[in-house]
């Protein structure tokens, strides 16, 4: 990354509201992220920013395909439209979605559901998100050994403008990881 790229994205984890005063769009000062870490790194926790929808879902079916693929759980928090998209990749791809689902090992939630479930006066509330997103990652770990999670509940507090609650998201995911 650039000094110059590196500015408006120190600006936006401090002061997201101040991006603007840059005259960059977010896409333009995020660096590409790299889904393979994710797949090499037990422990990999990235934000991936894309313009079209296409994209995100190609590469988050890939990113679950290859899980449920190695025995392990896939888990998808997002919307419908994206939810949809990922199960036809997948099934694309050849795998059986049903039967995975039946197994515990392919875990399906809506984000806007899923968000509202620990949300408290526009913030993600910590001891709630642990127990909502917690029980979703420990009921997965207790049967298959590692877990790849998409969650689409950022996108949903960005497309609303509501970045401190953005950022706190991030960090409790960063938590739980």
């Amino acid at each position: 990354m650039t000094s110059e790229q590196s500015t408006p994205l120190r600006i936006l984890k401090d002061d997201p509201s101040a991006l603007a005063a840059t005259g960059a769009t977010i896409l333009e000062v995020a660096p590409n992220a790299e889904w393979k870490v994710l797949i090499e790194n037990d422990n990999a926790h990235i934000v991936q920013f894309y313009e079209e929808h296409a994209y995100l879902l190609d590469a988050v079916a890939d990113y679950i395909a290859n899980a449920l693929r190695a025995g392990d759980a896939g888990v998808v928090i997002a919307t419908k439209t994206h939810r949809d998209g990922i199960e036809q990749r997948l099934k694309l791809a050849g795998l059986d979605i049903d039967a995975a689902q039946a197994e515990g090992q392919y875990v399906v939630h809506d984000a806007l559901n899923t968000l509202s479930q620990f949300m408290v006066d526009g913030t993600p509330d910590a001891d709630r998100f642990n127990t909502t997103v917690g029980q979703i990652v420990r009921t997965a770990v207790a049967s298959y050994p590692r877990v790849r999670i998409f969650g689409g509940m950022v996108a949903l507090l960005v497309a609303d403008g509501r970045y401190d609650a953005t950022l706190e998201l991030e960090r409790l995911w960063n938590e739980l990881q």
